[in-house]
């Protein structure tokens, strides 16, 4: 068993007291979710908080409203079993309960929030270890050691002095394709902002968080009866497993297959979710035959750029990116055909 090191712990009730808690830390302070990924991440020593701030008995968190016209709106605290399994979502949004479904396992599901999968850390075969194991390779530029030798350097990308640890998260790239925005609060007040926004290019800072903020809710536009979307994800087991890839696609058809309003979004391959914007500018009023998905699919592989830090070759996880956005265009062809 591995020990729990000593922090402070505060059980708020209210966002209030939340904005309260988290002010009062003044930093070195953590906001702890369902603990899927932070606990296990504090046990290994990753993350060394002097203060967690539990967010289970705020109820104004746990919020779920939809409406045909409106859209959704999740509580940051709702897990990814609720979402797997909610009746509205499976009707009107079943490829966000589809990607919740495929996170790990149905007792991570039944902790697991959606506020913690999208602010969950980045990942890297060279961070996500034991702290004995990375002392013995002398710190990274994610995983800093004191007095360690190499705690400037990136071991997955030796060349670079940036941080190139993956953001694996399942639900980012969907709700992104889908033009998803989070609610964020902290003691200076609210605010909201896309979801895209929320992340930048950096391994070992990847969220664009304030001091002390939190996300309280995520902001779904309602669907349009032209759009289809799509999820597709690779790992290495079924269940348990991170992404290796993952995409999230959202597209508009007309009668003809048309594309309009293009946006596919590939996952678990950078720091950040990547919109592949050159795909949706060869698919744009364009209609979409086999031969343009084909085409799509390349200009996808050749965008993303991968690096060897979570378990699979960079060649294997280019070419599984297009083998996976070939197979969301033909769904979502298939699917309106169908629908039309």
């Amino acid at each position: 068993m591995i020990p729990m090191p000593k922090f402070e712990l505060s059980s708020p009730g209210t966002l209030a007291e939340v904005v309260a808690a988290t002010a009062r830390a003044n930093g070195g302070v953590s906001i702890l979710a369902g603990g899927t990924d932070l606990i296990v991440h504090v046990k290994h020593g990753l993350r060394k908080p002097e203060h967690l701030v539990w967010l289970g008995k705020v109820t104004e968190l746990r919020t779920f409203s939809f409406s045909p016209e409106l859209g959704l709106r999740i509580g940051a605290m709702c897990t990814l079993d609720e979402i797997a399994t909610s009746p509205a979502l499976r009707q009107y949004y079943p490829e966000i309960a589809e990607a919740a479904r495929s996170v790990a396992s149905p007792a991570i599901r039944n902790r697991a929030t959606v506020g913690g999968n999208l602010c969950q850390d980045t990942r890297c075969f060279y961070y996500n270890q034991s702290e004995s194991w990375r002392s013995a390779l002398g710190g990274c530029i994610k995983g800093e050691l004191p007095s360690a030798a190499n705690n400037s350097i990136c071991h997955a990308t030796p060349g670079l002095a940036k941080c190139a640890a993956a953001f694996c998260s399942d639900l980012a790239p969907l709700l992104i394709a889908l033009g998803a925005s989070v609610n964020l609060l902290n003691q200076n007040g609210a605010r909201t902002i896309g979801l895209a926004e929320l992340y930048r290019d950096d391994g070992a800072n990847h969220l664009a968080l304030k001091s002390g903020e939190v996300i309280t809710e995520v902001l779904i536009p309602a669907t349009q009866p032209n759009q289809f979307t799509a999820f597709r994800k690779l790992r290495d087991r079924r269940a348990i497993d991170f992404a290796l890839v993952n995409v999230g696609l959202n597209v508009a058809l007309d009668s003809d297959l048309i594309c309009r309003n293009v946006k596919i979004v590939i996952g678990a391959v950078q720091s950040v979710p990547v919109e592949v914007q050159t795909v949706g500018a060869i698919l744009k009023d364009q209609r979409l035959t086999t031969e343009l998905i084909h085409r799509a699919a390349e200009e996808a592989a050749s965008v993303v750029t991968p690096v060897p830090n979570v378990g699979a070759t960079v060649g294997y996880r280019k070419r599984m990116a297009r083998v996976l956005v070939e197979r969301a265009l033909l769904e979502v062809r298939s699917r309106s055909s169908k629908a039309m």
